[in-house]
């Protein structure tokens, strides 16, 4: 690239300012770009804050209206986090969408589409699993630890996390090793918890995402050959149970979609393009 990632993230926040909504009761925040449609709706991965995704939004915003969303802390209940997803949809004016989730937020996209079938015109699940009812015991002792421990504690954990996760010199590390220790100092406890209440209640309720019909030919998924964090079992879980998907597999690991995004995203608008 021609000019930092920081450089980058700066100007794509002047240009692209987080709006907040609020929808029955909750507020919503999220980034509005691009015209055209089916529209995508792109579903937070990370600690939930729409401006994460600034690589992403410009490229997929050409000929197409693109929503990313953050999540209201207290949505901490999958059918609740959908029902808000739709009334958001209907407040900001959106018809029939596609869904790109992409690791925990292709949960999301999965309850999303059971719930509320009528309002997806796709979905992309990049980086992402089957629900594990066995997980659903480890997110929901996090949840706890998480409302139990000191909040200075709690962020010290997560950096140390942040740092492991991104650990390296290089350029693209910084920056986002940086971004994500900011956007951690700006979380509430309340949002961090109901990250894992979220996880828990997706894992907990096979029924929210079982016996998926709705728009079977367009169900697309990203894999990730190298993915340390969604395991070889996973992947083959989440292609059995969308035996229509279309399936891509990219070289590298879970963390590439955000450090070296190039390649999916140009994957992203390609699959996005015949079916506009």
């Amino acid at each position: 690239m021609s000019e930092s990632l920081a450089a980058e993230f700066a100007a794509f926040c002047a240009a692209h300012p987080t709006r907040r909504a609020i929808v029955g009761g909750h507020r919503w925040e999220y980034i509005d770009a691009g015209a055209g449609g089916p529209p995508l709706i792109l579903l937070p991965g990370g600690f939930g804050v729409p401006a994460t995704s600034f690589r992403y939004i410009p490229a997929l915003a050409e000929g197409r209206r693109v929503v990313a969303v953050g999540y209201p802390p207290e949505l901490d209940i999958m059918d609740g986090l959908c029902d808000g997803l739709a009334a958001l949809m209907d407040a900001l004016g959106l018809g029939p969408a596609w869904l790109l989730g992409g690791s925990a937020s292709g949960f999301v996209a999965q309850a999303f589409v059971r719930r509320h079938p009528g309002r997806v015109f796709g979905m992309i699940l990049a980086q992402s699993g089957a629900p594990r009812p066995a997980r659903a015991h480890l997110s929901r002792a996090c949840a706890g630890l998480l409302n139990a421990l000191p909040m200075a504690l709690t962020f010290g954990l997560l950096r140390l996390s942040i740092a492991a996760d991104l650990r390296g010199g290089t350029e693209a590390r910084q920056f986002w090793r940086g971004h994500f220790a900011e956007v951690l100092a700006q979380q509430s406890r309340a949002a961090l918890v109901g990250r894992f209440r979220l996880a828990a209640d997706f894992d907990a309720n096979d029924q929210l995402v079982a016996h998926h019909r709705h728009g079977a030919g367009r169900v697309v998924i990203i894999e990730s050959a190298g993915d340390g964090l969604i395991g070889p079992g996973e992947r083959a879980a989440l292609r059995a149970r969308y035996p229509a998907a279309k399936v891509y597999t990219l070289a590298g690991g879970h963390n590439d979609s955000v450090e070296r995004p190039e390649a999916q995203i140009a994957l992203i608008r390609a699959i996005l393009r015949p079916l506009r």
